[in-house]
């Protein structure tokens, strides 16, 4: 019971993280980073982005190490939160939460990247 308390609260919080009202301004330079599985990131992503599934980011954080504008973004903004949480609790301080491969691709329309 207390774990379904615990993972409700989490989801939560990543909801309101990722429902922030600041609008996505894309860096020519940013790694942008898909962290939706495979199968999704092969129905079709964000030009120029890169799959690192969030159930590996932990296991290849020394990828980012030298990444100065990193993105991450999925389906819903949900993973790409919690993904960015992991960066985070590693020291990052140049990541952002992106949301959703429509709210990217629409962010890298409107800074001409797209």
């Amino acid at each position: 019971m207390y774990i379904a308390i615990i993972i409700a609260t989490v989801i939560f919080i990543l909801f309101l993280i990722n429902n922030n009202k600041k609008p996505l301004v894309i860096p020519q330079n940013a790694y942008l980073v898909d962290v939706r599985t495979p199968r999704e990131f092969g129905t079709g992503s964000v030009p120029g982005a890169v799959n690192v599934p969030l159930n590996e980011v932990n296991a290849r954080i020394d990828e980012f190490r030298d990444k100065k504008n990193i993105i991450f973004f999925c389906k819903t903004g949900t993973r790409s939160g919690q993904a960015k949480i992991i960066l985070d609790h590693n020291g990052f301080k140049n990541v952002v939460n992106g949301g959703s491969v429509k709210k990217v691709k629409q962010a890298m329309m409107e800074s001409g990247l797209g």
